[in-house]
């Protein structure tokens, strides 16, 4: 009986030690993250490199899992993220500076949603300029790559408008990602003409993709 009380006890002394040491680590890791914040807000160089040291394996592990990030995209995303991250730390630091890798991850997972965002507003104008278009969430590289050359293809042709006003409105809407009131209050628009200002556009938008479109090979 005396063993089996003991025995019954040692697991849950273990898996207390198991927390007490997890709990140790993650007050370590904060307090590296805290330290790291301040000395990059401070200017030091050697900071700002050591964070990139810290950070840009750990994110790129974490976007390679993701299921929503293709291959071709990670180091891009993963390059930007440190760089805003930087960018915020010098302008001001953050409010919990311990919290700093969650704010890389944070950072890492607003920048694709906004990747993924003018992804679909530039799709909408491939449809709009054709019948047959790539997915707008392209599955591989191949594809992505296919994708890419038409957005090019697209800024080009929207350069290639002779009205300033066209231009403008579509580069706006569809490459900067402006929401409506900006673009309204930027070019001088009446918000309540905007949808047809913009209808527009895109009609002798069409006419310059098609026309740029029959000379592409795809």
């Amino acid at each position: 009986m005396d063993r089996d009380e003991d025995s019954s006890k040692e697991p849950v002394a273990q898996t207390k030690g198991s927390d007490s040491r997890a709990t140790e680590a993650a007050v370590d890791d904060d307090l590296v993250d805290a330290e790291l914040a301040r000395a990059v807000e401070a200017g030091s160089a050697d900071a700002e490199a050591r964070f990139a040291a810290r950070f840009l394996p750990t994110l790129v592990f974490y976007l390679r899992r993701r299921r929503d990030v293709r291959d071709d995209e990670v180091d891009d995303l993963a390059q930007e993220t440190l760089v805003l991250t930087l960018k915020k730390l010098r302008s001001g630091g953050l409010d919990r500076p311990e919290r700093l890798g969650a704010f890389v991850r944070h950072t890492a997972v607003n920048l694709l949603i906004a990747a993924r965002r003018k992804t679909k507003r530039q799709q909408a104008l491939l449809e709009f300029g054709q019948d047959s278009v790539v997915p707008s969430e392209p599955d591989d590289l191949a594809t992505g790559m296919l994708l890419r050359a038409r957005v090019d293809a697209v800024r080009a042709a929207i350069e290639s408008l002779p009205t300033q006003r066209d231009r403008d409105i579509l580069r706006a809407y569809y490459v900067q990602e402006l929401d409506k009131p900006v673009i309204c209050d930027l070019l001088g628009i009446d918000a309540r003409h905007f949808d047809r200002v913009i209808s527009r556009a895109r009609s002798r938008f069409r006419l310059a993709w098609q026309a740029t479109d029959k000379d592409t090979k795809w």
